[in-house]
């Protein structure tokens, strides 16, 4: 397999972006411009954590200040801000800066609210980790409609016809709201170190256990596991695509993305690709114009048919998703930016 590793000049370079990112604290909103061709820069709040799709809209988890950005797809212009929860009541959760938080360990996001958002159900969810509950917003109103106990903190959401799942990298659980009921219906709990990202499948739910090196499949009808495999270290993005599981591991420097075989469970092939950047804890991965793009210092395009890096694009993100016909990353300068030809 051609490596796709950017070097070692390249990897310094990482670190330095990666301190950047992860020193750079509660950065405010951004300019409204961006000075990369073809890339648009849409104002948030403060330090945006995660970016959903839906009702034409974009929303974005504003981790450093308890709320959630409405924007307009139209316009790129925020329409709403709704307020969540305040992180000043995450008493006692600083972790300080990235040189005093280990690589992989994902304390450094101790203090977000909500550090996650979904849209599913023609409903906006996100995490109120102050209180441990996963709130229910209106996207007509921009009102909170419904409050949902959940017993555990909302560190990943995962919408899905099957419900609302929530992982908590923190107490190693996985749990599933039922949006009809507003209530949860399964809890899964004393899972591999650290479940973070998730993905359904064909016969199965997968969640990466990002502090020990596996992927979990997990029967959605019953809850239990049947079947753990290893991957490389600090999993945490899963997704769906093109017939297999991929997962993004986050070695420190140049990382690889694991392609699983879902009727096997056996891992097929290792895919090289670039260091991951800003603040862990938030990488991605999304499917677009026939390829997975991967988040890091480059964003990256793997080719399913040759399992390898065919493009690598020099805008650096923590995070990447679809929506309306192009990319969205959350950037290392604490801004979000609309890709549509990357």
């Amino acid at each position: 397999m051609r490596k796709t590793g950017a070097g070692p000049v390249a990897a310094l370079v990482a670190v330095g972006v990666l301190l950047l990112g992860a020193c750079g604290g509660g950065a405010g909103a951004p300019s409204p411009a961006s000075r990369e061709p073809g890339v648009v820069t849409v104002p948030t709040g403060i330090n945006p954590a995660g970016i959903a799709i839906g009702g034409g809209y974009l929303w974005v988890a504003n981790s450093g200040e308890g709320t959630v950005s409405k924007i307009d797809l139209r316009t790129d212009r925020p329409v709403a801000r709704i307020r969540v929860g305040d992180p000043a009541g995450l008493v006692g959760c600083e972790s300080g800066s990235i040189h005093q938080t280990p690589h992989g360990d994902f304390r450094i996001r101790n203090c977000d609210l909500p550090k996650a958002v979904a849209f599913e159900d023609g409903s906006v969810w996100a995490g109120k980790g102050d209180t441990k509950d996963l709130v229910r917003i209106d996207p007509r109103t921009d009102r909170i409609v419904a409050t949902v106990p959940l017993g555990v903190e909302a560190w990943y959401i995962y919408p899905t016809d099957l419900g609302i799942w929530v992982s908590d990298w923190r107490t190693d659980t996985v749990v599933r709201v039922d949006p009809a009921t507003n209530r949860v219906v399964a809890t899964i709990p004393d899972l591999p170190y650290g479940p973070t990202g998730m993905a359904l499948a064909p016969g199965g739910l997968w969640v990466a256990d990002s502090r020990a090196s596996v992927v979990t499949r997990i029967d959605p009808a019953t809850g239990r596991v049947v079947a753990t495999v290893p991957v490389g270290p600090t999993p945490l993005p899963v997704v769906y695509a093109f017939g297999s599981i991929w997962v993004r591991n986050m070695n420190e420097g140049n990382g690889t993305v694991s392609r699983i075989d879902p009727e096997t469970n056996r891992v097929l092939a290792n895919v090289d690709v670039g260091p991951e950047a800003g603040r862990d804890g938030l990488d991605s991965m999304a499917v677009f114009r026939g390829g997975l793009w991967v988040s890091g210092l480059y964003l990256e395009k793997i080719d399913p048919a040759r399992n390898q890096v065919v493009v690598k694009n020099r805008h650096t993100s923590n995070f990447v998703t679809l929506g309306a016909g192009a990319l969205w990353t959350v950037d290392i300068a604490y801004s979000v930016s609309r890709i549509a030809n990357p």
